[in-house]
């Protein structure tokens, strides 16, 4: 692996940590990442919601003093007045509306949860799929390394064999643009392969300055197919962003019943105290106040209106993600076929690349060939495209398990498809380890994990 120029965004712990992708993980749990921050804070903000909620059905006590300097009309009357009075009121909650008021609040606050749920799977994904990112760019940055470093040689070469006049100018220009395009896809390579670091270091809060460590390979079977219909109904009841939608519409009816006529109750109990000796004055009184709002302008109408549009929105909001995680199970499906079918080209592919290697190593000891450096090439530039394959199914795999509302770092287990294909009704069929492409002979199959 050759040296790079590194570096990590500031307010990122220079403390650096080993490239494992479950280390990465941990690390990324345990670091706040500004997407999960937000919705957490949003849940703070729903958790203090239903505390006021709930605290509007206990008693208050209240305190109010009062001076003043006056004239009456009575001579004999002070001039100079204070009064106190220490009252104690008791909400009586009939009618419903305080229990729809901590219905609606309770479920905003557990909708939140779920909100901070999704932001954590989306988090991690987004790990998975730049942990393998980095793999591959790592492994494309040696391979156009070795690609410009051959055509080096061979420019090298050429002005020899000009010198001797066994070629033209033309063939050493050609190596020199070589060397040039090379030279600059790598200067590339080594961009991108910075940036990958980077955004980790974003993510995990780690600099990420350590070689790499072998990445999971991909499963050895697959399941036969899903049961899509099942899988989706199984979508809907665990997806963090289903469940959301379910009690924001819970939320918004609770809180349609909520708005209507009804009065308030209320016990109180006060006493009180004044310096000007009234004969018709309480020094103490307990009681009942019933408040009937009859007339409000028009405007409870307008609230219960307003409430009921919430809800038609709230229905509207679901039915939409309920179309927008159909359709993510058929793509992430789809990913997931297409994935396989690569990782059945890039595995044919490296197979290929390492004999043709060996080979010429061969060719090479009995001095039949001058070099190597196409098939070392050849070899690395396989080995990053079995990367990117990987990454392509764990990454497609990661998405899906958070689709399914399992935690993205399921997908990493080997047997996660074939339990999921359980989940939908659907047995893993050891002896049809996978599917045969429609434009392929599907003779790969069997060596996805090799």
């Amino acid at each position: 692996m050759i040296g790079l120029l590194l570096c990590w965004p500031l307010g990122v712990a220079a403390e650096t940590i080993k490239l494992d992708l479950a280390a990465l993980i941990q690390e990324a749990r345990q670091h706040s990442d500004p997407r999960v921050a937000l919705v957490q804070a949003k849940a703070r903000g729903a958790e203090a919601a239903l505390a006021a909620v709930e605290a509007a059905k206990r008693a208050r006590l209240n305190l109010e003093l009062q001076g003043k300097r006056f004239e009456s009309h009575d001579e004999s009357s002070r001039r100079t007045d204070y009064q106190t009075v220490l009252e104690v009121k008791q909400p009586i909650p009939l009618f419903g509306r305080q229990q729809a008021n901590e219905q609606a609040a309770s479920q905003q606050q557990q909708r939140a949860q779920w909100e901070i749920v999704q932001a954590q799977a989306d988090f991690v994904v987004e790990v998975i799929e730049r942990y393998y990112q980095l793999h591959a760019s790592e492994l494309a940055v040696q391979n156009l390394d070795e690609a410009h470093a051959l055509a080096y040689v061979r420019w090298d070469r050429a002005k020899e064999l000009l010198a001797l006049g066994k070629t033209d100018e033309l063939e050493v220009a050609q190596w020199l643009a070589q060397v040039e395009r090379t030279r600059h896809k790598l200067y590339q390579a080594r961009s991108e392969n910075r940036m990958v670091r980077g955004r980790l270091a974003l993510l995990t809060g780690h600099a990420v300055l350590e070689n790499l460590i072998q990445p999971p390979k991909a499963p050895a079977k697959f399941p036969t197919e899903f049961e899509e219909q099942a899988l989706f109904q199984f979508v809907m009841l665990n997806n963090p962003r289903a469940r959301a939608a379910n009690l924001a519409v819970a939320a918004a009816r609770a809180k349609q019943q909520a708005v209507g006529f009804t009065p308030d109750f209320n016990l109180f109990a006060r006493v009180g105290q004044s310096a000007r000796p009234l004969s018709g004055r309480d020094r103490w009184a307990v009681g009942l106040t019933l408040s009937l709002p009859l007339w409000s302008g028009g405007a409870l109408d307008a609230q219960q209106q307003q409430e009921a549009a919430s809800v038609d929105t709230a229905l509207a909001q679901q039915e939409a993600l309920q179309q927008t995680l159909q359709l993510a199970l058929k793509q992430r499906l789809n990913e997931i076929a297409d994935a396989k079918q690569g990782l059945i080209a890039a595995g044919a592919s490296l197979r290929w690349a390492q004999a043709n290697l060996l080979k010429r190593q061969s060719l090479y000891q009995m001095e039949r060939v001058a070099t190597l450096g196409d098939a070392m090439v050849e070899q690395t530039q396989a080995e990053a495209d079995q990367v990117r394959a990987y990454g392509a199914y764990y990454g497609a795999a990661a998405q899906l398990a958070a689709l399914m509302g399992d935690a993205p770092e399921a997908a990493l287990q080997a047997d996660y498809l074939v339990q999921l294909a359980a989940r939908s009704g659907q047995e893993h069929d050891s002896s049809k380890a996978g599917f045969t492409p429609p434009s392929g002979s599907g003779y790969g199959d069997n060596h996805v994990a090799q």
